[in-house]
């Protein structure tokens, strides 16, 4: 059983680009699989959480294994309250319902940590432990003190392009900012949110970005482990 959770997608007419890879490491799996399996071993079954995503966006995973016969579409759920714990090898789905598919069997599954590179404000502290791989960032409110230090004591950046995140996804709650005009713009923010502060991240604007059709993305690897063998 693998349970493979969703990511964010493009502006329209985008293909998703986590589904690219989600598609990739089906493809492995299946390959995998046909090195240790007889030829008339049954399909990999697939399963769809539809309620989990926005319209269409499972279209491609429905075309693609359309397109396959070692794979078979078990069942697509559109019943936000149902949970799916047996019954596919494949389960696309999300953060929220894939915990009740764990220890059911599983040969690969979500790490359930995962949470710290998806959630704005830990991926910006996950990442600062890495330097030279990732922008400048700060978690808010956790290191406010920190920002403000640095805003004081780096004025000659003050007309350099910052960005306020959001815990949001698909592009919802970014907002570009010049760095001398940061605290006064989160001020609005919180008075606009019934004195809550909306900003989890504030993170350094790459200018100089790679693009896809004029558009920025993100890559995705699924590592799929076949056997039984010693990683540590």
């Amino acid at each position: 059983m693998i349970i493979v959770m969703g990511g964010s997608r493009g502006r329209s007419g985008l293909l998703p680009v986590a589904f690219v890879s989600i598609l990739s490491a089906m493809i492995a799996c299946s390959n995998a699989r046909a090195g240790h399996a007889p030829a008339t071993s049954p399909p990999f079954r697939v399963t769809l959480n539809d309620a989990a995503f926005r319209m269409h966006e499972t279209d491609i995973m429905k075309e693609f294994i359309a397109a396959h016969p070692e794979f078979e579409l078990a069942e697509v759920v559109t019943d936000r309250k149902k949970t799916v714990t047996s019954g596919f090898d494949y389960l696309l789905t999300n953060r929220v319902k894939a915990p009740a598919a764990y220890g059911s069997g599983s040969t690969v599954s979500i790490v359930p940590s995962m949470h710290h590179l998806t959630h704005k404000s830990l991926m910006g502290r996950t990442l600062a432990d890495s330097p030279g791989i990732a922008p400048r960032s700060f978690g808010i409110p956790a290191e406010m003190e920190n920002l403000v230090t640095y805003i004081r004591e780096h004025p000659e950046e003050s007309e350099n392009v910052w960005v306020m995140k959001e815990n949001k996804h698909r592009g919802q709650g970014v907002t570009p900012v010049y760095l001398n005009q940061l605290l006064g713009r989160m001020l609005v923010g919180i008075q606009q949110n019934d004195g809550k502060n909306p900003v989890v991240l504030v993170q350094e604007f790459v200018e100089d970005q790679l693009l896809l059709n004029d558009l920025p993305f993100t890559f995705r690897v699924w590592a799929v482990f076949g056997g039984g063998f010693n990683v540590s």
